[in-house]
């Protein structure tokens, strides 16, 4: 999640909790017998809730402001399990129930800024220092199932939510895995741009634009047999690498670039008439040969332009832009022709 999107989150959130603080509090103080453990927690959460709203909009750092937040729960729920009586009033019971949803909230926290284990162990201390507290207090052991139920459905809930931050640790690992795979399957590991694969859809879609129109061009490095000859591999793939940057740079949006294969590069321009697409391949064109590449210098290219016509399958488009790109080499190289 973004810093900025988090400190937004983390700022509804305090201002919502302060709110919902204040309204405890001010029915406490009306209620005909105020209770003092009761009106110290909820005047304790409505300061942290006002510190921390003002912590945020001051813009201070996210993590210390978390942190002071996490320490400050966990104190006041020590505090809160010292306070509790016998458990057999409803005062009692309405405190350790406000003790265990904090514990809740802190522990949600601490998933959300701690390391899985290490939020495990938050939870679970913590509520083990407040069982314990609580049930050193005369009378704990008298109070029938209202306690035990309170005690056994907050263990129930921190344990599903350990299940489920397992669960989303489990769930973003294995898509961030299947992203990487498809990224893998789609993408030339050398210029970072389309491969053939990820190509496919973006011609499918102009060939199933519903009439409207839509070009490809392909571009082939002119001589470039002879770079790999005279300076190596490496320095050839440099070249292929600084080409496709050129591309991405000067191609107008929503057009699409990828290597086709070899020194040859595809460009798919829905909503693009051939006339159209034969201005942005002459773009292109003057573009690559105004833009000498280290080492090797000058590098020209040819390229096909095709639009795609109703009915046609990607084979025949490809073919014609070939054809094309064909009688470009064959009028000398460094030129564009569209196809008929």
């Amino acid at each position: 999640m973004g810093e900025v999107l988090r400190r937004k989150l983390y700022v509804v959130c305090s201002v919502f909790g302060g709110l919902v603080a204040l309204v405890l509090l001010l029915v406490e103080l009306l209620g005909a017998a105020p209770n003092a453990s009761l009106l110290f927690t909820y005047a304790a959460q409505l300061l942290l809730t006002l510190w921390c709203t003002q912590w945020l909009l001051r813009g201070r750092p996210i993590y210390t402001g978390e942190r002071i937040v996490l320490l400050c729960n966990v104190v006041t729920i020590v505090l809160q399990s010292v306070q509790v009586g016998r458990t057999d009033t409803p005062e009692s019971l309405l405190l350790l129930q406000s003790i265990f949803n904090l514990l809740l909230a802190t522990s949600i926290l601490g998933y959300m800024i701690l390391r899985q284990r290490h939020a495990l162990m938050l939870g679970v201390g913590t509520y083990a220092v407040s069982t314990l507290i609580i049930a050193l207090r005369d009378g704990f052991l008298d109070q029938g199932l209202t306690v035990l139920r309170i005690h056994l459905s907050t263990a129930a809930l921190l344990l599903l939510l350990h299940a489920l931050a397992w669960y989303r640790v489990q769930y973003t690992q294995e898509y961030l895995h299947r992203l990487r795979l498809e990224k893998q399957a789609t993408t030339d590991p050398l210029t970072g741009l389309l491969n053939r694969h990820g190509l496919y859809p973006h011609v499918q879609t102009v060939l199933h634009s519903g009439g409207s129109p839509g070009s490809v061009i392909l571009l082939d490095l002119d001589h470039f047999k002879g770079v790999n000859d005279r300076f190596g591999h490496l320095i050839g793939d440099d070249v292929l690498v600084r080409t496709a940057q050129m591309l991405n740079d000067h191609l107008r949006l929503p057009g699409v670039v990828g290597r086709w294969g070899g020194e040859e590069f595809l460009i798919v321009l829905p909503g693009m008439t051939q006339e159209e697409a034969g201005r942005v391949a002459d773009h292109l064109r003057l573009q690559l040969s105004r833009e000498p590449q280290p080492v090797v210098g000058t590098v020209t290219a040819s390229m096909g332009v095709a639009q795609a016509l109703e009915a046609e399958g990607m084979t025949e488009l490809l073919h014609r832009a070939d054809q094309a790109l064909y009688q470009a080499k064959a009028a000398g190289r460094d030129s564009v022709v569209v196809a008929a």
